[in-house]
């Protein structure tokens, strides 16, 4: 296991910090005797967030694409009178 560089302390702990002048919050890895930042990571896993607006994304065009041929069904319809 690694230790901490400052204190030689082992094991680590996730706190949330909010960076003065930031616009967003962060995740910070600190050691667990000394809190000292070890690192330091997003708050939301964007991953996860692409995904599910991807899903949203792909019902959106299931959904223009329904129209769509809705929109083709009455053209077809008006064109024949």
């Amino acid at each position: 296991m690694a230790k901490c560089g400052h204190c030689n302390h082992i094991g680590t702990k996730i706190t949330e910090i909010s960076p003065t002048g930031g616009r967003y919050k962060m995740m910070a890895i600190c050691c667990s005797g000394c809190s000292a930042i070890l690192g330091v990571t997003e708050y939301m896993n964007s991953g996860a967030l692409l995904k599910q607006l991807e899903g949203k994304v792909q019902a959106v065009e299931s959904q223009l694409g329904i129209i769509e041929m809705v929109i083709q069904q009455v053209k077809s319809i008006l064109t024949r009178r």
